[in-house]
């Protein structure tokens, strides 16, 4: 599961409540800012694991719980200070192997800009570790906030078309299918003419689609 949380050591309860009444096994919290200090996030039952960037925040944290720890392996080799990614390696008790990838493609980073040279060298970093992924592990799954909107891949005025070209042209060429997952993204206040913003920027990829 996939969840946007600001402020996570404030609304740990929230988070939670979340876990305890949907019984996941793996969250992934984004949007977190969260200072990293050892021991300074920790949840019952469950394995936190940070992405940290350069300047010692985690932007993703992915929690998985305790009783998987035996079949999981994390995959630091995949990851990168630059992106916030994070990788598992997970193996059945009959030996079948998936390879997990929670990613959150940022807008803007404390590093770089808005700009769509800076957004695109945030993603050729995550598009590396996909192939690399791909190359290693028949059945890979990957989730995140890819901060591209499925909805206008084919929209001629989307701003950020060139992106999500080079998105879809090269995750289709490593042989991933992505799945819908309808609107993830609604804005909490109106536009000028009433209008309420949404969109698709939550995407599940999979090498293995049936």
């Amino acid at each position: 599961m996939f969840q946007h949380q600001q402020g996570i050591l404030v609304k740990k309860d929230d988070l939670k409540l979340l876990t305890d009444s949907n019984k996941i096994d793996i969250l992934a919290v984004i949007e977190a800012e969260t200072p990293v200090v050892n021991g300074s996030i920790q949840y019952s039952a469950y394995q936190v694991l940070l992405h940290k960037s350069k300047s010692n925040r985690a932007r993703m944290i992915v929690l998985v719980r305790d009783y998987l720890m035996n079949i999981v392996t994390v995959r630091k080799d995949l990851m990168s200070e630059d992106f916030p990614s994070i990788w598992l390696n997970l193996t059945s008790h009959t030996g079948s192997k998936l390879l997990r990838g929670l990613f959150y493609h940022l807008w803007q980073d404390t590093a770089s800009s808005t700009s769509l040279n800076d957004q695109t060298s945030r993603l050729e970093i995550f598009l590396e570790q996909l192939e690399r992924a791909a190359n290693q592990c028949k059945h890979v799954v990957v989730l995140g906030d890819a901060n591209i909107d499925v909805n206008r891949y084919d929209d001629p005025t989307y701003q950020l078309r060139l992106i999500a070209d080079l998105y879809r042209s090269r995750t289709s060429s490593l042989g991933f299918k992505q799945f819908s997952l309808g609107m993830t993204f609604v804005a909490n206040k109106r536009n000028a003419d009433g209008s309420v913003s949404s969109s698709s920027i939550d995407h599940l990829l999979s090498s293995q689609p049936n």
